[in-house]
């Protein structure tokens, strides 16, 4: 009866009908939020209780996205009407319900259980009209206790709040390892270790610096049928069929000293462990490594050197840790101006930060260890219009270093190493002028009608990321085995010849990809 009567209704009836039916499902409502966010590249989205409504009476769930890093409110309300304030609300009780009908589509555990924390994963399936399907999107959903005080009844109710972490899955969505920015100057030493399939590379890193995606970009490069590689992952991220993966399960007493002992009787070639997390991983860490296997690992650290000190300070022998480690890497993520709105920058004062900035970080830096690749990528001259004219002066640099190498006066010696180091702060101040006049800076304006489609006027679109590689040279052996404070390692590598992060940050701005807020916030 009821769909005959469907069938005779108009189409346009029919159409509204079924919207009306679809979003009256909460797992409909949650797809399609989880669509938007996909479409907005979100990395997650958050479904939490903030604020209390005097219209309705209730308080309201906040819908936010997280996009580059920033957590915004988007145009987006799941109630019948929508409301004039620019933001993503719906209705607590409404939320509620939503909740155990999610719980118990997707079997986040049980629906009416709100005081502990749950996870788990779904992936959503999206059809067009005729049924077909046109995209998929997997996401990892934690749902986290939250008291809420509901002001007009005078009490607190538990409820929960989401978050939900959209993933891409496929080792076919990474970026290639030629796409990574790395400096040719530290590409080589990462190649030299590659290559080597020996030692140890440690990344230490904060939070949402996007590790999980360096490392599999790393081991794909080095991944071969003739190869085996085993992982010890938690979770999985990337599917990869040409590396043996294995899930840490902590309910089953599947913990990472357990997988590590186990792994090391599956002979393989290389291992990546996910973290040095404690004491006991560490030292299996070091132990295993003296089977001479090529390791990958992570630890969380600020930079190389506390990547020193925490190992020190879980009970491992220095002499271990400047053996075991060969490559000690840092990676971190900033803001990206936006390509379309961004100009150049003609503020005086500014210009005059950017000078003490350079000088303060490249003042007696040797740039004759460079090559005409590495000044190229510093000047963002992609087609290598101007690498003739390094590749010359570079030319240069090497025939006075010979020169001095093989001269035996004294007096000659001096001449030699003067023009040399002539020769170097001429390059240092023409990179500097170029640094200062070729500076990019937000174009903040009020004209909204004219609004930036890209960035739509948040000034920055995507994220960029910068490494450092620090090898572990005789030098920083020493310094480890002496048991230095950090501040003197770190001391001690700014004034060698090495590329260190805030240097790095320094050429991402001469390329015009940051600006003064975020090199300040860097540096």
């Amino acid at each position: 009866m009821i769909k005959e009567k469907y069938y005779k209704l108009p189409d346009f009836i029919k159409e509204k009908y079924d919207q009306e039916v679809e979003f009256s499902q909460p797992i409909k409502i949650l797809e399609h939020i989880v669509f938007i966010g996909k479409k907005y590249w979100a990395s997650d989205v958050h479904i939490t209780g903030v604020i209390y409504d005097e219209n309705s009476l209730d308080n309201l769930v906040a819908i936010k996205f997280r996009i580059d890093n920033d957590l915004d409110n988007y145009i987006y309300n799941l109630s019948e009407e929508i409301r004039s304030d620019p933001k993503s609300y719906i209705t607590m009780w409404k939320f509620a319900n939503t909740i155990r009908w999610i719980k118990t589509s997707i079997w986040i555990g049980e629906y009416n259980e709100t005081e502990i924390p749950q996870d788990a994963a779904y992936k959503f399936e999206h059809y067009n009209k005729e049924w077909e399907k046109i995209d998929e999107t997997k996401v990892r959903i934690n749902s986290m206790p939250i008291w809420i005080d509901i002001i007009w009844k005078d009490e607190v109710w538990v409820h929960q709040s989401l978050v939900l972490r959209i993933i891409n899955d496929y080792v076919d969505s990474l970026p290639k390892y030629e796409e990574l920015w790395i400096m040719p100057i530290d590409k080589q030493k990462l190649n030299n270790f590659l290559k080597s399939q020996k030692g140890a590379l440690i990344n230490s890193w904060p939070t949402g610096s996007w590790k999980s995606v360096t490392m599999q970009v790393l081991l794909s490069q080095i991944a071969s049928e003739d190869i085996k590689i085993h992982t010890l992952e938690d979770p999985i991220e990337y599917r990869n069929p040409l590396l043996i993966q294995t899930q840490i399960n902590i309910s089953k007493w599947f913990t990472w000293n357990v997988g590590i002992r186990a792994l090391m009787r599956q002979d393989p070639d290389i291992i990546m462990v996910w973290e040095v997390r404690d004491e006991d991983s560490a030292e299996l860490f070091v132990e295993s490594s003296l089977t001479w296997h090529m390791w990958f690992t992570t630890t969380h650290a600020k930079t190389w050197c506390w990547a020193f000190d925490r190992l020190k300070l879980m009970w491992v022998k220095p002499y271990l840790i400047v053996w075991w480690i060969t490559i000690s890497m840092s990676q971190r993520l900033a803001q990206k101006l936006c390509s379309v709105c961004k100009i150049h920058s003609t503020d005086p004062v500014i210009k005059e930060k950017l000078a003490f900035v350079w000088d303060d970080k490249f003042t007696n830096f040797d740039f004759t260890i460079l090559t005409p690749d590495d000044i190229c990528m510093m000047i963002w001259d992609d087609q290598h219009k101007m690498y003739t004219t390094f590749s010359n002066l570079f030319k240069q640099f090497n025939g006075l270093k010979t020169k001095i190498l093989n001269s035996r006066e004294e007096s000659e010696k001096i001449e030699l190493k003067q023009k040399l180091v002539w020769l170097n702060k001429q390059l240092f101040h023409s990179l500097k002028e170029h640094f200062i006049n070729n500076f990019y800076e937000r174009k903040v304006t009020k004209e909204w009608e004219k609004i930036c489609l890209k960035c739509q006027w948040k000034w920055v679109k995507w994220r960029i990321w910068a490494f450092e590689f620090i090898e572990t040279t005789k030098e920083i052996e020493q310094l480890v085995l002496d048991d230095v404070p950090l501040k003197h390692m770190e001391d001690h590598v700014r004034k060698s010849n090495i590329f260190t992060l805030d240097r790095h940050w320094i050429v991402k701005a001469m390329r015009g990809e940051i600006d003064m807020i975020e090199l300040l916030k860097l540096l």
